[in-house]
Formats: structure tokens, sequence, C-alpha cells
């Protein structure tokens, strides 16, 4: 290397300097470009004309992808707190802001809406289907728990003067209705009669849910703990990798029994940014998945597909009126 060379490259000039490119779309651009030109053959002017080019073998890399698909329910919806879907995959949405429940085609199209009076006041907060298409709804202010027949009508209703804050309703295989109230969870038969309560080892619940075989889920204000049937504690479920150092919070959560993997929506305490976790049952968390381009403000609500829908999972944004549906597995 002679000296001038050495000299631009040992002593920059002051006008050298570092730039970030942060344009977004130019570095998409640059992305399409680079993977259109991959694998194109260019060839030099004094290349002979007439030569041919043969493939006798290919060496190529198969990579597994994943795609992540989002979808949103085209209905008009004022603060949703809770989506269902039942085996017809016909979709159950609470709509508090306008007091009902629609009950909604995938398409779109609204099949019909119920109206009873437990949702009046737009204070309902909780919902469960139950066997023979019946539902169970968890309203705060009154402090009651309804059952609804198919069509809305009012079949048995109870006032629990013990509730604190109910904030989130669950029906187990066993028809007992899971209860998330401030510190505790409640337990009633399938009757509605109060079976037991249990704390929550000192943290705010935030929402409750049914495990593999009739466990309890329990998303807090500190993370994901996991009940036995009988109110036992078992073990917190990792929502975050191990490096993260943060106070995170669950929204919501729900199991994919065929899976066997939880899917929570989880805000960030420090960034208030809001993701869906991906965890094993009886393992380690997996990975998130972001709202990039559809922000989820305030996931409050989840509903887990099977069969046709296995792999997929619905969640209820409150702040954006919406449902949409993600794609985990």
């Amino acid at each position: 290397m002679d000296s001038g060379w050495e000299r631009q490259l040992t002593q920059p000039r002051e006008n050298a300097f570092l730039k970030l490119n942060t344009n977004s779309n130019q570095l998409i651009c640059d992305v399409q470009r680079c993977l259109g030109d991959f694998g194109s053959l260019a060839a030099s002017t004094t290349f002979p004309g007439e030569t041919v080019v043969e493939l006798i073998d290919t060496a190529s890399t198969y990579i597994e992808v994943k795609l992540i698909v989002r979808w949103q329910l085209p209905v008009e919806l004022h603060q949703p707190v809770k989506v269902a879907m039942n085996g017809d995959y016909v979709l159950y949405v609470l709509d508090t802001g306008n007091e009902r429940v629609r009950v909604v085609k995938e398409t779109g199209e609204v099949i019909s809406d119920l109206k009873p009076p437990c949702l009046s006041g737009g204070t309902a907060v909780g919902m469960a289907l139950l066997s023979g298409g019946d539902m169970a709804i968890l309203n705060w202010r009154t402090k009651s728990i309804t059952r609804l027949g198919p069509k809305g009508d009012e079949i048995q209703s109870i006032n629990f003067s013990e509730f604190n804050e109910p904030i989130d309703l669950a029906a187990d295989h066993r028809g007992r209705y899971l209860i998330a109230d401030a510190q505790k969870i409640f337990v009633f038969d399938s009757n509605m009669r109060p079976q037991f309560s249990f704390p929550t080892r000192g943290h705010t619940v935030t929402s409750v849910n049914v495990g593999l075989d009739d466990d309890i889920l329990v998303g807090t204000t500190h993370g994901l703990l996991l009940f036995d049937g009988a109110g036992r504690f078992l073990r917190e479920i990792p929502i975050a990798p191990e490096e993260h150092k943060g106070r995170i919070m669950v929204s919501t959560c729900a199991v994919c029994r065929e899976s066997g993997l939880v899917i929570a929506g989880v805000v960030d305490a420090k960034t208030n940014k809001a993701q869906l976790a991906i965890s094993r049952y009886k393992g380690a968390f997996v990975f998130y998945i972001d709202s990039h381009g559809a922000r989820l403000r305030r996931p409050c609500g989840i509903c887990v597909g099977s069969g046709t829908r296995a792999g997929q999972c619905l969640i209820v944004d409150h702040a954006s009126n919406s449902v949409r549906m993600y794609k985990f597995k």
C-alpha cells in the first residue's frame, strides 16, 4: 500500500462521518431489490455471446418460515371486552359499550344482537360459553353472575356480596364458574353455589381462564400463575425471556389444548407496550407476537381456536374497539 492510501485510511479528513439510515421505506425497498437480485446471473461484455449455461444440479437450502397472519373482525363495536367461539365457528363478542352480545359469523355477518338486562349500564366484564349453547355473564357493578339461554333469555342469576371487584369469568369442563376478584379467585359449582376461594400470592388479579386438566390460569399485574383445580399453587409460567428484568402485566390468558401452548396478552410496565406472549405450559417462554402496523393497546379478551382454526387466537382490544385474529402456530 502506498503512503497516499495509508494516509487516507489512518487520518480521515474533517468531512468523514457515519450515517444511520432511519428511512424504513427505503430499507424495505432495499430488501426487495436484494431479494430480487439474489441468485441472478450477470455476465461481462466480453463473455462469449453464444454460450449456453446448463444447470446440472441444485444446491438449495430449505428454511422453515413462519408467517404471522393478522385479521380483524369487520363489525362495529364499542368497548368490547370478551370474545368466544362455539363449535360451528360462530363468534360471540361481549360488546359492553353497546350493552349487547354480538353473535357474528367469521365473515362479519351479524346473526343477532342479544340485549338481556344483565348487560345494562355497560358494566359487564366477563363472558363464558356453557354447554348446550348457554352463556354466563359477569357484571362488576351488580356483583352478579347470570346464565343466559342461546337467545339471551335469563335462566339463572345470583348476586354475591363477597365480591370486591369482580373482573373476569371462566367456566371449566365440570361446569364450575371461576371468578377473578381483586386478589382472590372464587369457584362456584354448576348451580352457582359458592364452593371455595383462594388467594393469588398477594398479586392483583387481572384475568382468569381454564388450563389443561381443569387447572386454573390466573393473570396478574406481576405475571401468570397456574393453580390446580383445588386452588393449590403449581408454578409461575414465564411470559418473557430470562434476560428481561422489568415487570410485565398479564391482561388476558388462555391455553391451546392441541399444542399445549399458553397465549397471554401482556403489557410491559415500563414501556407500556402490549403484545402477545407465547409460552409452553410446562416449559419456558417461546416468543412474542408483535402487533406492528396495527398496535394492540389494551388486549382484554382471548379465544383460542380448534379444529380447522387450530393455531389461531382471537384477541379483543378494548381501546381500538376491535377483535383481531393472530396465528401463533
